[in-house]
């Protein structure tokens, strides 16, 4: 949906990034750009990133915004899992940032690793708002459209029922489990990553300790009630960084029985698609075209390595009782506003009057 820049900001002589949008036609990528800008306009948060900025280039807007130079949570990945201390000290900055824009009534619905950004300090923000909502706001979706990233996708996201700030804590609590495992939870084509949780719940094994068992089973539990809200989550997880204990027990997990119908139906609706209106896609993808859902795009999936901090190796996982057996692995797509997302292509940005182009690498 836009190109990223590092520029040079000529009055006050400082390093930021400009966020450009892509497309030269109105449409509902257009609508998403303006809503993210006002949005981010009005959020003031350590955890996420500042807008210092708006203004339009030609027919194209484009925001200036803090500049995180470190690569995305997704990069970190791609390297191998990270020690749990770790993984608890990024949850708990996360769930941060979504319990302030949780509060003022955003849902992010995009939660995922390559949306996470690191400065060179090792600091993580919680970046690209280009899909969030306010509860309660018009959609501005296309009809069949998941709006999302498939693998991180909540249960009542695929549903198409009511989103609320649970299904950020769901996608947070998947992207947690990737960190400890090195692979996410849920893969394949973007569909079947998609219903795949509606017959079986994430498997978390219990070898980094019961409390870390309890704190991703309440946070990916199927019924958004039983979700811890983003600010407990904030808690919960600042114990385990911490080495304390949780007051959590693990909650029974619902059979996936239940969804069987469900599943069912929903299979029956993307064959019925897939007739009618060609392949089911789904959004929150930079190449945004506003008359058509798209692709998000799926890379091959990283093989597990050693850690990139220092630590054992992910432990093997073990599937938890009453579960099935998981669909076939892969992985989700990369971004940043370090200019580093592959697949995107990239562009020139003239002058705005705020700033001029450093580097013009698409991200």
């Amino acid at each position: 949906m836009a190109d990223v820049f590092e520029a040079w900001d000529l009055r006050l002589e400082r390093k930021v990034a400009i966020k450009r949008y892509r497309a030269t036609t109105h449409g509902t990528g257009l609508r998403r750009f303006m809503a993210e800008a006002e949005l981010l306009g009005g959020l003031s948060h350590p955890a996420l990133l500042t807008v210092f900025d708006m203004s339009f280039d030609g027919e194209r807007p484009f925001l200036v915004l803090s500049l995180a130079t470190g690569g995305t949570l997704r990069d970190r990945l791609d390297t191998g899992c990270l020690l749990p201390s770790r993984v608890a000290e990024i949850g708990a900055t996360v769930a941060e940032a979504l319990a302030y824009v949780h509060e003022r009534g955003i849902v992010h619905r995009d939660v995922k690793p390559s949306n996470v950004l690191f400065d060179d300090q090792g600091d993580c923000y919680l970046a690209d708002f280009g899909i969030a909502r306010a509860v309660g706001a018009a959609h501005l979706t296309d009809s069949h459209e998941f709006v999302g990233t498939a693998a991180y996708l909540a249960p009542e996201q695929i549903e198409d029922r009511s989103t609320g700030p649970a299904a950020d804590v769901y996608a947070l609590g998947l992207v947690l489990l990737e960190c400890l495992t090195g692979e996410p939870e849920y893969t394949g084509t973007d569909i079947e990553a998609a219903l795949a949780r509606l017959t079986r719940a994430p498997r978390i094994p219990g070898a980094w300790g019961h409390e870390w068992r309890a704190v991703l089973t309440a946070m990916t539990a199927m019924n958004p009630e039983e979700r811890p809200d983003a600010e407990q989550c904030v808690a919960l997880l600042r114990a385990l960084e911490a080495g304390q204990t949780v007051p959590l027990t693990i909650p029974t997990r619902r059979s996936p029985r239940i969804y069987a119908g469900i599943v069912t139906l929903a299979a029956a609706a993307v064959a019925a698609l897939a007739l009618t209106a060609g392949p089911v896609r789904v959004a929150g993808d930079p190449s945004m075209n506003p008359t058509q859902v798209v692709q998000t795009p799926t890379p091959e999936p990283a093989q597990q390595q050693q850690p990139a901090e220092t630590g054992a190796p992910a432990p093997t996982e073990q599937p938890a009782t009453g579960q099935v057996t998981p669909a076939e692995r892969g992985n989700s797509g990369k971004g940043s506003n370090s200019g580093k997302d592959p697949g995107k292509g990239s562009g020139k940005s003239g002058n705005s009057g705020h700033g001029h182009n450093n580097e013009a690498e698409a991200g």
